[in-house]
């Protein structure tokens, strides 16, 4: 890949979990946010948050310049016809907070027996937990996470 940022490998774990995941060192790098919606060939965006009245969501979705770049050299390499479509992408803490509390208050009505610390744990394994912790932000707040479906 041809571009200005530095390439982190990151060693994958046997599975995943939020606390492996904190263990990849994040620092700020000034990477700018972009629009990942001016490449419709490859890249369709389509925010399900913002569309579904998520309160903070927003209209569009925005990643670092970096993953952009890379999600064009990987939808080039889509069979003919194929093409990403952005679901969701970097969005504002408060978003991710209330996706999150959302999650856990369905637990909570689903599974009234469970504790507070088994209901957290749960909604951990499908929605990253929010975070203050500059060294260890959740994923989307960082422009560094998408959430996408092939079409």
């Amino acid at each position: 890949m041809n571009h200005p940022y530095q390439d982190i490998p990151i060693s994958l774990p046997d599975f995943f979990s939020w606390d492996s995941s904190r263990a990849v060192p994040v620092e700020e790098c000034g990477e700018p946010i972009v629009s990942a919606s001016y490449i419709p060939e490859k890249i369709l965006t389509s925010p399900q948050y913002f569309i579904h009245g998520i309160s903070g969501a927003v209209a569009d979705c925005f990643v670092r310049r970096s993953v952009l770049l890379r999600l064009i050299d990987a939808a080039n390499m889509l069979p003919k016809g194929l093409r990403f479509v952005l679901v969701d992408a970097w969005r504002p803490r408060m978003v991710q907070t209330s996706l999150f509390q959302k999650f856990r208050s369905e637990l909570r009505g689903k599974m009234p027996l469970l504790s507070d610390r088994e209901i957290t744990d749960l909604a951990s394994q499908f929605v990253a937990p929010p975070s203050v912790a500059t060294a260890h932000p959740s994923p989307h707040v960082t422009g560094g996470a998408v959430d996408l479906a092939v079409v």
